[in-house]
């Protein structure tokens, strides 16, 4: 009987540290993070909604009508539902600010004051999703700071941008593979191997065929996007990946 009670109570233990296990790679909170039942929102609600949660934090950027960045995903889908109201061309970065101001529900932010509230929030890091013209995007971001990387953690699309990354003074970079899914997983391992990265991002299809584990006995860490159910993130888990980009899954 005490043995049964012994063997009982170990895989008790193990179910209950099933799912959300630490791991040394911190979690990223998608688009700033959930707030108030809104996700994809890229808004100061959100940032400070989870700020005590999070070290790290993707935000979309996108180009305004006069080549200035602004937290946005896209123009026709998103600014859409965060404004109410159709987008048939950019605004500029002064019309932006104008819907900003009169939204009554978020506050979305530019470039310039996301830079505040990063310089404002130290230990809190920046994960950007620039939508086109990434490299002149993330060299825009870099002129903000004395020391980018500590505030910034790059991502890139394509393994030839790295070098021009890093010599815009990015430390950390991850490597976004949603672009670049078809290219055969051996491939994707020998360019990451070739290069310092501080993980890689997937979407859910190649975590379900399996990549996490093999990326994972590479020695690469690695993201799935965009998970936001304990029961995904275990089965995820399951599959090698070491941890998530969430809207409500605070680590």
């Amino acid at each position: 009987m005490l043995a049964f009670r012994i063997v009982l109570l170990a895989g008790l233990a193990a179910l209950a540290g099933c799912g959300d296990t630490a791991t040394d790679l911190p979690r990223v909170a998608h688009a700033g993070g959930g707030v108030n039942n809104w996700a994809y929102t890229n808004t100061f609600e959100a940032l400070d909604f989870n700020r005590d949660h999070f070290e790290l934090f993707e935000i979309d950027l996108s180009w305004t009508a006069d080549d200035q960045l602004v937290c946005v995903h896209d123009w026709q889908y998103n600014a859409e539902y965060i404004f109410q109201r159709r987008f048939d061309t950019r605004p500029t970065l002064a019309e932006f600010e104008q819907l900003v101001s009169e939204n009554p529900y978020v506050k979305n932010c530019t470039l310039d004051t996301l830079v505040e509230w990063l310089k404002a929030h130290p230990g809190k890091r920046l994960v950007p999703d620039i939508k086109e013209r990434e490299l002149e995007g993330l060299a825009r971001i870099a002129e903000r700071f004395d020391q980018v990387g500590d505030h910034v953690i790059a991502q890139m699309y394509d393994p030839a941008q790295y070098e021009q990354i890093r010599a815009l003074g990015y430390r950390d970079i991850i490597w976004g593979l949603y672009k670049v899914y078809l290219m055969p997983l051996d491939e994707i391992i020998d360019h990451a191997n070739d290069m310092e990265l501080f993980a890689v991002s997937m979407p859910r299809r190649m975590a379900e065929r399996g990549d996490g584990k093999a990326l994972g006995e590479a020695g690469i860490a690695t993201y799935v996007h965009t998970v936001n159910t304990q029961r995904e993130l275990e089965y995820y888990r399951s599959r090698g990946v070491d941890d998530i980009y969430t809207d409500w899954l605070a680590p």
